[in-house]
This record gives C-alpha cells, structure tokens and sequence, in this order.
C-alpha cells in the first residue's frame, strides 16, 4: 500500500515535470501560472517521493537478496544495467536516418563522425561494471549466510572502492588529471571588498539600493552584505514589481528574473533607476566614456563604484500626486519628467480612495521633501519628514495589499499604492510626522494559530504513539480455572 500510495503521489507532479500536461492547461490554474520553473519545482517534489520509494525498494530487496527471488531481481537489475550501457555505445557511434526533412536526426551524432571515447573511460566502464557484479554476488551471499565474512567483507570495500574513489576529491594527478575530481582553489566570500564598504557606509545615513553591470554585484549574494538591489532568485516576485521593471528600456530580463544591464544602455536607463532608488552602479571592465556621460565615479577599488547623483529618495513627502492609466503610462511620465521625485496614483486606486482625489495632479512647481533618521529592521521601516502641507508620504518599498500596517505619530493609517509598485500614505496637514510602515501579514493569526494547533496534535500523536501498553495482569485464581482449555470445551 505504501509503495502504491507514493506512485499514485507521484502521477501530478511527474506529468507536470516532464510536460504531459500541456502548458495551455497550467496557465489557467492561479497558483501554477505563478511557478516560473516547473520543471525544477516539480522534480524536487520527486525527488522527496522517490527518495522514500527507493527506500522502500532497498528494504524489500534486502529482505529477497538471499532467496530465490533474490537471484532473479539481480538478473533483472543485470539487464537494466545491460540496456543502459547498450544505448551509450549506441548512440556514441551510430546516426539515424533524417525523418524531419535534411540535416534531421535523433541521434547526437552525425553518420561517420561518433563521440571520441578514450581509453580511460574504456577501462572505467569495464571495472565500474565487474565491482557492479561482484558487489551483487557478495551481498548475495552475505544474505544467504546471515552475515559478512571476511572475504566477503574485502570484496564488498573493493567493490565500493572502485565504484565511489572517482568521486572522493583526493585522488591524484597520476590518474588521468581529465577526468577525476579534485579540489580546486576557491573563493573567499569572507574577503574584505573595499567597493562594499562604500556603499554599506552611506547605507547608516539614507539606505539606497546598487545595480551590477554585466555581471558585477550578483543578485541575491547582495543580501550576504546586507544590500538591496531591484531584483534576485526570489521564490514569490510581486506583480506590480515585475510589470514595472519589466518595462525599463536598456535593461534585459534574464532567467525571468535577472536585469542584465550595460554600461552603454545606463545613460537610458538611469532616470527610471533613479526612481526605484539606485544609487550605486558596480562594474569590472568599465566602458569608461559610457558610464561618465551618465553617472560620477566614486572610487575604483576592487570594483568600479558609480553614483547617480539625482536618484530618489527611499521616502519623500510631496503635495502633488498625478494620475496615470497602467504600467506603460507610468513609465512615460518618468520618462517625460524634470527627473526629480514625484508621487503617482493609477486611476483605479483614486476611484477608490477619496483622500487622492483632494490634492493637486499638476506637477510643475510640486514641492518634494526627503525622509531623514531613518531605521530599518528585518519587519520595519520608519523615518521622519517634516511636511509643509496636505500631500502624500511616498515609500520606495514594495506593496502588498493587507499584509503592511502603516503608522504616523502613533495612529494607525491606511496605506496606498503608489508610484505602482510601491507605497504610501496620505498627510492632511503641515506637521512633523514619524512614520513606521511594519510588515504584518494579514493572515498571520491564523495560520500561527494553525500551527500551533498542528503542533499540539503531533505531540499528541507522539505521546500515544511511543507510550508503552499497559501490563497483563494476571488472572484471579477463579478465572484461570473458567479459562482452562478443557473447562472451556466441556
């Protein structure tokens, strides 16, 4: 039942994997339209699946390895073993007729021209086949004697050893340098980089983010120092986000969500960088005359630091919030703008929230006022910004409908979008005010409720589970006689 329990589990996540499933089916299901990469996320689910199921088979064979029906799953395991070697020499040597017009073929080679094999791979494959058998043969027998024994013993460690040592990373260079597996000299991630330093100084005062050139300043590695950046191999992207960013010209999206820029694309690129608060540019090998047209070089050290001198804050204030129709409309307004901050609303949110509809859309002689003091946490944000009228705190963070709680001076406040992707709050009047966005997940609650409750019952389960039955007591002297055999019968 197990092993039929897991193979019937494995049915949707292999038909998923390996495209049984046609792609037009997935993009209607809600949540498999978001999974970027099915084949990789659906083979981990396999590989759990399997993992158990292969347990499963190693078990039974151990148990079958000394009897009769040992010997015929070692045949079998034989022949499978057979059959792939049989398809590897096959197909390193031999070219298929072309069947989808000229040049077409399913073999991986062209007739005549088969995959050059040396010697030593000859010789692997002959041994890696004999410490196979020998390996089977002495478990075989180990399992029909009931243990090991020394001979047996031996053969066994020889035949691991001549299966595994190629892949031990110490072999030495006196066996065929090109094909064992040794240590190499690696990098030193803990290294001190002067270029890091820069930017993490400034980050005390104004946080900021960086973006890499080519491929300097990796996505993701950034958070090791504490960094931002505007993208990385996240499993959960935010949807205004990745429209957003999707739209910047000069920069190429990669692996679906790698931003792959050139130094001689940032000229264009810069003024909508600066709006999702770029501040520092990190290069190699830089096209110089490129990247000092656009940005000022701070220092070359071990990277290429750059700066834009006109990015946006993290968080402003601004009595003027103007109106656009979608993502590309946006863009435009970034494009055709003065390049100093502004605030801006989609025209849906004002339909719903009267607050935006009382200020200005005008956005010639706004006024803009940075955020100082800032101080972030791994669930806060706040700073302070003193304003000099009604208008809108803007956040350069990401929003996310009802999973943040904003705010100012102490009251709660609600929270709009604005700028697309990002969030604010409405000011009704001139003031000092100390603002704290904190993360709160609305269903929070609950699902810490639920897993506290699931916790309470796996202890439960645990403690039935391992506690010992009760003692027989035994029987009064008047029972043991009712329970006699021959009293029983007659």
């Amino acid at each position: 039942r197990a092993v039929l329990a897991l193979a019937a589990s494995s049915l949707v996540p292999l038909a998923l994997a390996f495209g049984l499933i046609p792609g037009s089916w997935i993009v209607r299901v809600p949540f498999l339209a978001n999974v970027a990469h099915l084949d990789n996320t659906f083979t981990c689910v396999l590989i759990v699946l399997w993992s158990v199921l292969a347990g499963l088979g190693f078990a039974q064979a151990a148990t079958r390895l000394g009897t009769r029906e040992g010997r015929g799953d070692l045949v079998i395991s034989g022949l499978l073993l057979f059959a792939l070697v049989f398809a590897w020499i096959g197909f390193r040597q031999a070219g298929h007729r072309s069947i989808f017009g000229e040049g077409s073929s399913f073999a991986p080679v062209q007739p005549g021209r088969p995959v050059p094999v040396t010697d030593f791979i000859w010789t692997y494959l002959v041994s890696l086949l004999l410490a196979a058998a020998a390996l089977g043969a002495a478990w075989r027998r180990a399992a029909q004697r009931g243990g090991l024994t020394p001979a047996l013993a031996l053969i066994a460690a020889l035949s691991v050893l001549v299966m595994l040592w190629r892949h031990g990373l110490h072999a030495p260079s006196a066996f065929h340098p090109d094909y064992v597996l040794r240590p190499t000299m690696r990098a030193d991630f803990h290294a001190r980089s002067e270029a890091i330093d820069i930017m993490r100084a400034t980050q005390r005062a104004e946080p900021s983010r960086g973006h890499g050139l080519n491929s300097a300043f990796s996505a993701g590695w950034t958070a090791a120092y504490g960094l931002e950046s505007i993208h990385g191999p996240d499993a959960l992207v935010n949807p205004w986000v990745r429209e957003l960013v999707g739209l910047l010209p000069g920069i190429e999206r990669i692996w679906d969500w790698r931003l792959y820029l050139e130094p001689k694309n940032v000229a264009a690129a810069r003024p909508f960088l600066d709006a999702l608060n770029v501040r520092y540019y990190f290069d190699q090998t830089s096209e110089h005359a490129a990247l000092n047209a656009a940005l000022q070089l701070v220092k070359a050290t071990d990277l290429e630091v750059y700066e834009s001198a006109s990015f946006w804050p993290r968080a402003f204030f601004t009595d003027r919030v103007s109106v656009y129709k979608d993502a590309p409309d946006f863009v435009q307004q970034i494009k055709s703008g003065d390049g100093r901050p502004f605030a801006a609303a989609q025209q849906s949110d004002v339909d719903r929230q009267p607050a935006l509809r009382t200020l200005g859309t005008e956005l010639a002689g706004r006024t803009v006022i940075p955020a100082a003091h800032y101080r972030l946490t791994e669930n806060n944000t706040s700073f302070s910004v003193r304003t000099n009228g009604p208008g809108v705190i803007v956040l350069a963070e990401a929003y996310w409908p009802g999973d943040f709680r904003a705010e100012v001076n102490g009251a709660k406040t609600a929270i709009v979008r604005l700028n697309h992707a990002f969030k604010g709050v409405v000011i009704g009047a001139a003031g000092d005010y100390q603002v704290t966005f904190r993360y709160w997940p609305k269903n929070f609650p609950r699902n810490l409720g639920l897993a506290g409750a699931g916790a309470l019952l796996l202890a439960g389960s645990l403690v039935l589970g391992l506690r010992r039955p009760a003692p027989l007591r035994p029987l009064r002297p008047g029972l043991q006689a009712a329970a006699d055999p021959a009293v029983l019968e007659g």
